[in-house]
């Protein structure tokens, strides 16, 4: 930002395309404060306490419901146990999108740097 926030850019070059320079930046800079403020988000950490205390309860619900049928309770819980699993191994893959297997791409902010780098 100080060297874009150069007076002589606009002097060199002209009004227009310093404005530009700047708005850019800016985007740039808010985008960049968005991803961070996802990124360092740890408020999720009381959702999945709550997710896996709830799973287990449910669990212990189903083995209480099937007490006196142990195959059917064997059945049930599970059964339970693979779509729980299944369905937070989904969510879990989208919890941090700048991270791993799905993970967006850093390439389009590199590109910025290298056409906004002086030469």
């Amino acid at each position: 930002m100080r060297e874009l926030s150069d007076p002589k850019i606009a002097t060199e070059a002209s009004q227009s395309v310093h404005s530009a320079l700047l708005s850019t930046a800016l985007k740039v800079r808010d985008a960049r404060a968005d991803r961070l403020a996802l990124a360092s988000d740890h408020t999720n950490d009381v959702k999945w306490a709550t997710v896996l205390i709830l799973g287990v309860l449910t669990q212990i619900a189903l083995a209480f419901v099937h007490l006196e049928r142990p195959r059917a309770q064997i059945a049930a819980i599970g059964l339970f146990s693979v779509a729980a699993v299944v369905a937070l191994g989904l969510v879990a893959l989208q919890e941090q999108p700048f991270d791993g297997a799905l993970r967006i791409s850093s390439a389009p902010l590199q590109q910025l740097l290298k056409a906004t780098a002086p030469p």
